[in-house]
């Protein structure tokens, strides 16, 4: 064996890394938008327990849900320039 079939061994051996690599971070991406996207989901619920209202809900109550990334005109406060 040569040195160029050791040199062609490795290059295969770190693209099959790389490969593994990526497939490893897609699914991780694919299963961390799933998870996101249940917790987020309005038919998504935790169990209520013995004492009443789920936590997520009690969670969720106090926080509004942004539905648009332009500001406000009711609460942009802008210096008029001069």
């Amino acid at each position: 064996m040569g040195l160029t079939d050791v040199g062609i061994v490795a290059i295969d051996i770190v693209f099959a890394l790389a490969v593994v690599a990526a497939v490893s971070c897609l699914a991780v991406l694919v299963w961390a938008t799933i998870r996101e996207r249940a917790a987020l989901s309005p038919a998504w619920r935790e169990p209520a327990g013995v004492f009443g209202e789920a936590p997520t809900a009690r969670r969720l109550s106090g926080s509004r849900v942004v539905t648009s990334l332009q500001p406000s005109a009711v609460h942009h406060h802008g210096a008029p320039s001069s």
